[in-house]
């Protein structure tokens, strides 16, 4: 009796959704990479360091953002299906720190990208 129901339940998610029964889980697959960056024209920790850690981490698809003013890099966990690395250096770029217009530049040097697919 219990195998009539099953195939029954079986047979009714099929037609609800026939790729079901074949298709993986849900989840979509994780593609985090991590990002490491040299940024130059940083001129204090807290506005500068602080709020661009803070800009990209709001990044939709960032694990996670880290700033060191001391040695000017920036470490950068984010999902490659979510955001990009173009879009994590033009946000650097475009930082404003507080709001007001400024001809300070940043300068977003490239120096390293890795994998860690889960």
């Amino acid at each position: 009796m219990k195998e009539k129901i099953i195939i029954v339940l079986l047979i009714g998610l099929t037609c609800l959704n026939p790729t079901a029964l074949f298709s993986q889980s849900k989840k979509e697959k994780k593609a985090f990479h991590t990002l490491e960056l040299k940024i130059t024209g940083m001129t204090c920790e807290v506005g500068c360091a602080n709020g661009i850690e803070s800009s990209v981490y709001k990044i939709k698809g960032v694990k996670k953002s880290k700033v060191n003013f001391d040695a000017q890099t920036a470490t950068i966990i984010f999902d490659k299906n979510k955001t990009s690395q173009e879009e994590i250096i033009k946000a650097i770029e475009n930082f404003n720190p507080g709001g007001k217009e400024t001809d300070r530049k940043y300068l977003v040097t490239f120096v390293n990208i890795t994998s860690n697919e889960k």
